[in-house]
This record gives structure tokens, sequence and C-alpha cells, in this order.
């Protein structure tokens, strides 16, 4: 059953954590990080977590519906 899956192989990952000395460059992980600095510029990033209790309950509740009144001619 073992023979059925892959054996692992060395990721880039795992040669940085063996030689954190080395300096290396992982362009995958910068073309992610640049993705993420991008999209918090136009505003599309994750949200910010909520420190306190009162931060997290600023939000919740029911919507208030918005009532329209229709004028007749």
């Amino acid at each position: 059953m073992a023979a059925y899956y892959p054996r692992k192989v060395v990721t880039f990952r795992d040669l940085q954590k063996a030689y954190p000395d080395l300096e290396t460059w992982d362009e995958q992980e910068e073309d992610r990080l640049e993705g993420i600095r991008v999209a918090k510029q136009r505003g599309k990033g994750a949200p910010k977590k909520k420190r306190t209790l009162e931060e997290s309950k600023k939000f919740t509740g029911k919507k208030k519906k918005s009532v329209v009144i229709e004028e007749k001619a």
C-alpha cells in the first residue's frame, strides 16, 4: 500500500529550512506576495482581524430596511 503514493520529493521550502543562512530566491512566493500587495492596494485584500469584542460586535445585528415612498401624480 505504501508504494501506491509517490515518494515525497524535496521542495524549495525544505531547502530554505535546511539552509537558513543561504540566500535564496523563491519566485513563486514573491509572485504570491506581490499579488497580495496589489490586491490590498485596490481594496480587495483580506479584512483586518478584530482585536476586541467591541470591534467584532460593530457590524452584527439586523439590517435596517429602507422604505420607499411612492408619490401619486
